[in-house]
């Protein structure tokens, strides 16, 4: 039974062997295709993810100010994702880089290959780090024709909980009758110049509607 084994061991390792470096090559996924899987990953698992599960409460509406013609109308709202979709969107962001969920916020170190230096995704580190940098999950807030955006992921490298943001909107008092209700349309957006710990980014369009 023995030289039984060590034979079926002996053909697996010549068959292994056998591969040549072309064979080796093909088989190895260039780091093109590496970036493709890791964007898609990422995109699909990550952002995708947090504003298919973002939920925003019952808005409220105050008048603030008001002039003869427009009224300052300040809309606050709170929104939230589950816990359980951070957990799984920390642990699809680890496969790439060092990732901490804590005190109900995910923070990424896109600085680090996953917090060591022999990850798979190493060699693709800083561009992939790009593209999380580059994107952000926000929303559309609009009343009576006036709208803006509001991030809710600094830069793509934290993804809180939840939020209660507050907003300001001058807006015609002609066309407010009754309570007219804000909208909101949340979208994964191409962004740069995120402002640190406020709503504001430069929005540079739509990335997934």
């Amino acid at each position: 039974m023995k030289r039984f084994i060590a034979v079926m061991l002996s053909v697996a390792s010549t068959t292994v062997d056998a591969a040549t470096l072309e064979d080796q090559v093909k088989a190895t996924k260039t780091v093109e295709q590496q970036y493709q899987e890791a964007v898609k990953d990422l995109t699909d698992n990550v952002f995708l993810k947090y504003r298919d599960n973002l939920q925003i409460d019952t808005p409220v509406l105050e008048v603030v100010s008001s002039t003869s013609k427009t009224a300052d109308i300040k809309i606050t709202y709170t929104w939230r994702v589950p816990e359980l979709v951070l957990v799984q969107m920390r642990d699809t962001l680890g496969k790439y880089f060092l990732t901490t969920l804590y005190e109900s916020k995910i923070t990424v170190g896109t600085y680090n290959c996953n917090g060591h230096i022999g990850s798979n995704y190493c060699s693709i580190r800083e561009k992939l780090g790009r593209f999380l940098e580059s994107k952000s999950v926000g929303t559309e807030v609009s009343l009576l024709g006036v709208k803006d955006v509001f991030s809710y992921n600094h830069r793509g490298i934290e993804f809180p909980e939840s939020r209660t943001y507050s907003i300001i909107y001058t807006v015609d008092k002609a066309k407010i009758k009754g309570d007219p209700t804000p909208k909101f349309e949340t979208h994964v957006y191409n962004i740069s110049g995120c402002i640190p710990f406020q709503p504001e980014c430069n929005i540079k369009g739509v990335y997934r509607k």
